[in-house]
């Protein structure tokens, strides 16, 4: 009876009762870094789209939800697209500047 009882202790021999904070935050790290999503590569069609839809934006002053791509996460923004910068590739939305390169997706509200 004895022996059954002690058998069923579990892995508690090898369990840690405690985890220093730099174990804590590496595995904080590692779940983020699983999280993380590649760049996006879209099809000229679909830039094509953002572009118009962009655009329209800027001349209308009309309310886009602009989804992107920042450092492996989406990002997601509402408001006007106040400008277009050609040589810096970035647009302001809410004066807050995101990455051509970084765009996933420009739709209306």
């Amino acid at each position: 009876m004895e022996d059954i009882v002690h058998l069923k202790r579990g892995n508690k021999l090898w369990e840690q009762k405690i985890m220093l904070p730099e174990h804590v935050e590496a595995l904080a790290e590692l779940k983020r870094n699983e999280l993380k999503i590649p760049p996006p590569d879209l099809a000229d069609h679909e830039l094509a789209e953002i572009a118009e839809t962009a655009m329209t934006s800027l001349k209308h002053e009309l309310d886009v939800v602009v989804r992107y791509w920042d450092d492996g996460f989406t990002r997601d923004i509402t408001g006007v697209i106040t400008r277009v910068d050609r040589d810096l590739k970035t647009l302001r939305v809410s004066d807050k500047p995101v990455r051509i390169d970084a765009l996933i997706s420009v739709v209306y509200v």
